[in-house]
This record gives structure tokens, C-alpha cells and sequence, in this order.
């Protein structure tokens, strides 16, 4: 399937229509109306798209963001654990892991703040961490934001992409009934009706419509 530019597609037919409207009853009008609104559905799906991804990369820069204070508190507690005689805990907190190794992954920093914020609230004021009760809790909570953002954000994605995909297809098929239909109004009058239909790709150059002016011009077919 072709990738055309609905927009300047859309708005070539439309003013060659327009300015040769004597050659197009009802149903040529209802097609291309049918047609363009459809390209309009898709359009508000890629502002949809974009928005998503602008909404996403905010997303990103807030997990980066937690990943560092979630580090810098992990480099905190392992230290208290230490200095306090009570490093044969570390592994409760950290199972296996490192303040060096929490850095390098929002999931390792995510996985370890959620941890410590189970344990901590269960063992009460018994936690070896309870002077960092406040922060643990309040990362946790900021990291959930990030970790759901980023779920929630993933399906719309997925959902957006496929509605996209969907519209396009209906788009090109509904234009190619147009077509279709155009080419019917030009067998009977006699035009070409290239002249009137006309599909402009996305990857290439797009002339102004002022420029192509000329092509809207219905000139009759020689008939034997």
C-alpha cells in the first residue's frame, strides 16, 4: 500500500472537483466527503501519536530523574547499615544488589525502593531504616508514578498504532472508490481523469497547489 500525503492529496481532489463541478453529481461529492473525513480521523491519530511521545519522553526524563535520588539513597542505607553493625541485614534490602548496580536501571532502582518501603513499614519503628522511612516512602510513591507511566503509556502507544494503521487502510480504500468513481465521470464526459484524481506520495517533494493549477483543467479526451 501506497504512504501518501492525505493532506495535499485530499486537497488537490478536492479543488479539481471544485473547479470543474459541472462533470460531479451526489455521489461523487458524498464519496469524497466520506473519504476526507476519514483522512481527517487518521490526522488527529498522528497529533494523538505525538503527544503521546512528548508525554513519554517527559516520562523518561522523570524516571531518570528518581533512578539518581533512588541511587543516592541506596548509597545512604547501605553506609548506615554498615557503620551501625548491621550489614548482615544489607542483603534483606538489597538481595544482591549494589547502590552501583541500582544506578544503571530504573527497574533495579524501582524493585529495590519497593522493597525497602514493604520491609520498612512492616518491622514499624523495629526497621533498621526507620530514619529513612519519610524518603523511602516518598521515592516509592514518585517511582510508582514513573513505573505506571510508563505501562499506561505503552498501551496507548500499542492502541494508537493500531487505530493509525486501521484509518490508513480505510482512508486508501475509500479514496480508491473515488477514483474509481472519477474514472466513471471521465468515461462518460470524456476528460482525463488524471486531471482530476491525482495521489501525491509523503517521501517526495511537495509542489504548491498554485503551481499545479494548470493540471485541475479538464480537457476532453478526442473521441473516435
Amino acid at each position: 500500500m501506497k504512504i501518501l500525503d492525505i493532506i495535499n492529496t485530499m486537497t488537490y481532489i478536492k479543488r479539481s472537483i471544485k473547479e470543474n463541478e459541472s462533470y460531479f453529481d451526489e455521489d461523487v461529492l458524498k464519496q469524497f466527503e466520506k473519504t476526507d473525513v476519514i483522512g481527517k480521523q487518521y490526522l488527529e491519530k498522528i497529533q494523538e501519536k505525538t503527544s503521546n511521545d512528548a508525554e513519554l519522553s517527559k516520562i523518561i526524563i522523570d524516571r531518570e530523574a528518581v533512578t539518581i535520588k533512588i541511587y543516592r539513597i541506596s548509597s545512604e542505607i547501605a553506609t548506615e547499615l554498615r557503620i551501625s553493625g548491621k550489614n548482615d541485614k544489607k542483603n534483606q534490602y538489597f538481595k544482591n544488589d549494589t547502590p552501583s548496580k541500582i544506578k544503571t536501571s530504573f527497574n533495579k532502582a524501582f524493585e529495590f525502593i519497593k522493597n525497602c518501603q514493604n520491609l520498612v513499614n512492616s518491622k514499624g519503628d523495629k526497621s533498621e531504616l526507620v530514619k529513612f522511612k519519610s524518603n523511602i516512602n516518598e521515592l516509592y510513591i514518585e517511582a510508582s508514578k514513573c513505573n505506571d507511566g510508563i505501562k499506561e503509556n505503552s498501551s496507548l502507544q500499542i492502541n494508537i498504532l493500531q487505530d493509525k494503521s486501521d484509518l490508513y487502510k480505510e482512508w486508501y480504500n475509500e479514496l480508491s472508490i473515488l477514483r474509481l468513481k472519477i474514472e466513471i465521470k471521465s468515461k462518460i464526459h470524456g476528460f482525463n481523469y488524471r486531471n482530476i484524481y491525482k495521489e501525491i506520495s509523503l517521501n517526495k517533494p511537495k509542489k504548491k497547489l498554485t503551481e499545479v493549477k494548470v493540471e485541475y483543467i479538464v480537457e476532453p479526451v478526442n473521441q473516435a
